[in-house]
């Protein structure tokens, strides 16, 4: 079934059980169900908005070959940062199989340095205000695809920022003698 380059947002042949091929990449694909298509012998879903969550397993597909299943280069994965400095990526996470990676520009951001983690939910401290992050997520279920996340910037809560420039007015500090956390 050829149906790339369609603009498709999502994508259901679950019922097709009689499919071999499926290729729908270069599409805006946030959601393919395959289930049932136990004859798929070739799937193409690489260039889409596809997350590990939404990439169908390979141990799901039972007669799809080792290699001819195309699952790379996906869209950046649109995030937010609620007012207490957390992302939840935590759909990802599938059951521990997920690397996270977190960036300020290209410095690896370190864990207990400037966040916490819990199961793909993420608590960010220790950063300026205005500092830009991303994730890159990696998943051993999904050989040699990296997701990349959008950029958050990093915002100061508006009680934390009228204590530190109340501080800074007492103390004539500079901002590059504040710590935030």
């Amino acid at each position: 079934m050829l149906l790339h380059s369609r603009k498709l947002t999502e994508l259901d042949v679950s019922g097709c059980t009689e499919l071999t091929e499926l290729h729908c990449q270069y599409n805006a694909l946030t959601a393919l169900n395959v289930t049932g298509c136990n004859k798929l012998m070739l799937l193409a879903c690489n260039n889409n908005q596809l997350t590990f969550s939404a990439l169908p397993l390979l141990s799901s597909l039972p007669s799809l070959p080792v290699g001819f299943y195309s699952y790379g280069n996906q869209g950046t994965v649109p995030i937010s940062l609620d007012s207490g400095h957390i992302v939840d990526l935590s759909r990802e996470y599938l059951d521990g199989t997920t690397t996270y990676t977190w960036k300020r520009g290209a410095e690896i951001l370190l864990l207990e340095t400037h966040f916490t983690a819990e199961n793909g939910v993420f608590t960010f401290f220790g950063l300026k205000p205005g500092d830009v992050v991303h994730c890159e997520m990696t998943n051993t279920l999904f050989s040699g695809l990296t997701l990349k996340t959008s950029n958050v910037t990093i915002a100061a809560n508006a009680h934390d920022w009228d204590k530190v420039e109340a501080a800074k007015a007492n103390n004539g500090l500079k901002d590059e003698h504040v710590t935030w956390h």
